[in-house]
């Protein structure tokens, strides 16, 4: 990706801008249905998959409340999509 230095200012015709935004729109539109279409709840396991985290680590975070989970009996369950939100905001992705 290029990046501009720190300060620089970006001009373009306001059909052009107005174009840019509406894309900017359509994308995060399409990214919150993704999020809705699989927000099922999954197991340790199945987060281990597509979080790169040890299990230790995960424990971790479950036991100071870092991240969101439920228990359902004896069973943990995570929502892959808040798990992620929730390292994000620690900086861990």
């Amino acid at each position: 990706m290029n990046t501009l230095p720190e300060g620089n200012l970006i001009f373009m015709p306001a059909p052009d801008y107005l174009r840019l935004v509406s894309r900017i729109d359509v994308i995060a539109d399409f990214v919150e249905n993704q999020k809705k279409s699989d927000d099922r709840l999954i197991t340790t396991e199945e987060l281990l998959n597509y979080i790169p985290i040890s299990r230790s680590t995960l424990q971790h975070y479950r036991d100071r409340n870092l991240i969101r989970f439920t228990k359902r009996g004896r069973k943990i369950l995570y929502s892959r999509w808040e798990v992620i939100e929730d390292l994000k905001n620690m900086n861990k992705l």
